[in-house]
């Protein structure tokens, strides 16, 4: 089969639209107790939905590279072993700082912005349709 289409969504205006190509590989006949829509693949991590749209987001994926962050993700591990060996019993927070502990969140996200989870895309496709079903 191998046909595709291309889905268009909009966040706010026209001027920041996501263009997602979608290949069909096959359509196979429904199997029993598997809930529909179902994901059987895919690359990358979803954009989240307040970053600013598509040019917006590569500027950020820039300025995140995986090289940048896993130089800051060793920078803080070095100062926790740090104080580890020369002060234990000392507390993450107090290590690290609260500025660096709030940057934790966007460092754990840009190191897994290549990574693509089907089962979170399926359980999240399942939440949906259940919510259709009500």
């Amino acid at each position: 089969m191998r046909e595709r289409f291309t889905y268009e969504y909009a966040f706010f205006s026209n001027l920041q639209t996501w263009r997602h190509d979608l290949r069909i590989q096959a359509i196979e006949p429904a199997r029993p107790r598997r809930r529909y829509p179902w994901c059987g693949g895919g690359a990358r991590s979803a954009p989240g939905e307040e970053c600013g749209g598509a040019f917006a987001f590569l500027a950020l994926r820039a300025e995140h590279s995986r090289w940048q962050t896993t130089v800051r993700m060793a920078e803080l591990v070095h100062l926790l072993v740090e104080a580890a060996r020369t002060s234990p019993g000392r507390t993450v927070r107090s290590v690290l700082g609260e500025d660096a502990i709030a940057e934790l969140p966007q460092l754990l996200y840009w190191s897994r912005i290549d990574a693509f989870d089907r089962r979170a895309v399926n359980t999240a496709l399942a939440a949906l349709s259940r919510k259709e079903d009500t």
